[in-house]
């Protein structure tokens, strides 16, 4: 990418890196690649190279499914915190990373972006 002048590194998070209960760890890695994210960013502008984050809340892949069934009183608390009242789909992040990773969003660097339904719009940051 620095050879050639061009890159778009994009960086696969999670809302969680906000904080979750239960989730410490987890969690600690997805903030740090936030700063990861910001610092690479700064480091390889010079070469045009935009780097992003993309930090997914409840995404319906068959993981989060497995371990969130679809009628479970857990699975039913999760989705009362969406204020899209809907789970997210794969496609959902597929189409912001195909944004992110094309020409259009050529300004678009150091970014976190919160794919989540709106789950983050109500949380307190400091």
């Amino acid at each position: 990418m620095k050879k050639n002048r061009y890159g778009k590194i994009i960086n696969m998070g999670s809302r969680a890196s906000l904080g979750k209960e239960e989730r410490t760890v987890y969690g600690a890695t997805k903030a740090g690649l936030i700063g990861v994210t910001r610092t690479w960013a700064l480091e390889l502008a010079q070469y045009n190279i935009n780097v992003n984050y993309i930090g997914p809340g409840p995404i319906a892949t068959e993981l989060f499914m497995a371990a969130n069934p679809e009628n479970s009183p857990k699975t039913k608390a999760i989705m009362d915190g969406v204020p899209l009242r809907r789970m997210g789909q794969p496609e959902d992040v597929a189409n912001l990373a195909a944004f992110l990773a094309s020409d259009e969003a050529s300004f678009i660097t150091g970014q976190t972006i919160f794919i989540c339904g709106g789950i983050t719009v109500g949380l307190v940051h400091y």
